[in-house]
Formats: structure tokens, sequence, C-alpha cells
């Protein structure tokens, strides 16, 4: 029951972060995306523009006496592959201003909290890439009973 949730809530977080105006400054609705359209090493300037993707998700009952749902954890990566840690970390910036208190309307249950964990920013030795993972932890509550 509690992985029902896990969809609707990344589907809601695509649409909230697509629609915000700060956002849009640094990449377009196309760049953030379930999982990159070509895990090879793109060229061009495909390589070095920014992405926002949504990575792993572990999920857990949650329950307390009259409620029950998910407890989710996810993993928010933005990634680019210009030099230095600039832009990601605008992005990175961005993100978490837009997630903070975020009105998202769920296909199925009720978001009852949104909590950032941690971040890390590393480089990539192969390519050069630089990237920021945002770590978040959600509470979806059944709506359905």
């Amino acid at each position: 029951m509690t992985a029902a949730f896990s969809w609707p809530l990344q589907e809601a977080l695509i649409d909230h972060l697509r629609s915000d105006a700060a956002l849009r400054q640094y990449l377009g609705r196309d760049q953030i995306i379930d999982a990159a359209a070509n895990e090879g090493r793109p060229e061009g300037a495909a390589a070095s523009a920014p992405k926002i993707i949504f990575g792993d998700d572990d999920v857990s009952p949650w329950f307390d006496k009259t409620d029950r749902g998910a407890l989710h954890e996810f993993t928010i990566m933005i990634r680019s592959g210009r030099r230095g840690f600039r832009e990601v970390k605008k992005i990175a910036a961005a993100v978490s201003d837009a997630l903070e208190d975020p009105e998202l309307a769920l296909e199925r249950g009720q978001l009852v909290r949104l909590q950032f964990l941690d971040g890390r920013f590393t480089r990539s030795d192969e390519d050069d890439q630089r990237q920021a993972e945002l770590r978040y932890r959600a509470i979806v509550e059944d709506t359905s009973h």
C-alpha cells in the first residue's frame, strides 16, 4: 500500500518545480526529469546544460492514531557540465526555495510534510561534471479511507 504514493508524489514535485519562475532562469521544463534521457555522454551544449533528475526513493509505512500513509526519503540530483559549483549551487538554492512549504496536488494521497534532510555537492573526475544531491523526507497521508 505505501508504494502507491511514490509516483503521485514525484509527479507533483516535477510539476511544481517545472512551474517555478526562479528555476526557469536556469533551465527549461524539459530539463526537470524523472531520469536522464541519454545516460551516455551527450555532446556539445547538451553536455553542459543543467538538469534536475529524480533519484532514489525509499518508502516505508507511516501512521499515527487516526491516519496512515507513507514516509518517503528521496533524492533530487542537479547536474551541470560547467566548471565550478556556482550554477549547481544556485539551482540547488532555487529548488530548496521552491520546496519550502509547497502546495502540491497529488493524484493520490495528501502531502502532510516535506522536510529537507541534507545536501551534497560533488565533482566527477571522469568528465568534470558538477552535481548536487538534495535529500528530502515527505509524509503522504492516505486520503482514501
